[in-house]
């Protein structure tokens, strides 16, 4: 798989964090809304679930956020994976309200600077205290 393209890194950051998750315990699916896809992700036996949006880089760079504006974002979370070249990708994990209060805009494009999102919680201690 090459790395270069935005839509393979988007899938193996989609799959990596899927593994991840299920190995936790966690059931996972893939969601659709509209041309964006999400994991939605439970605990068994439970009727409660949490909506994640994966942001994968290749490297460390900036996330871009393809979106009108910050109220559009239909995850409750946001999971950054970054460094997927190497054998050991980092893990950073927002809720919707901390992507919101660091997003950056200018001329209607919105995205995380790499010191922003290294502010959020590391590997997925945020989601395993749902």
């Amino acid at each position: 798989m090459r790395l270069g393209r935005n839509f393979d890194v988007h899938e193996r950051g989609m799959d990596h964090v899927s593994e991840l998750l299920t190995s936790l315990g966690w059931e996972v699916s893939v969601k659709r809304y509209g041309r964006d896809d999400y994991l939605e992700v439970r605990r068994p036996q439970s009727q409660n679930s949490h909506i994640i949006k994966v942001k994968a880089l290749s490297g460390v760079a900036p996330v871009p956020f393809y979106i009108r504006s910050p109220a559009t974002m239909k995850s409750n979370y946001f999971v950054i994976i970054r460094n997927l070249k190497s054998n050991q990708p980092e893990i950073f994990t927002a809720t919707k309200k901390e992507v919101e209060n660091a997003i950056h805009v200018h001329k209607e494009n919105f995205w995380l600077e790499t010191r922003d999102y290294e502010k959020f919680s590391r590997g997925f201690a945020k989601i395993e205290s749902l």
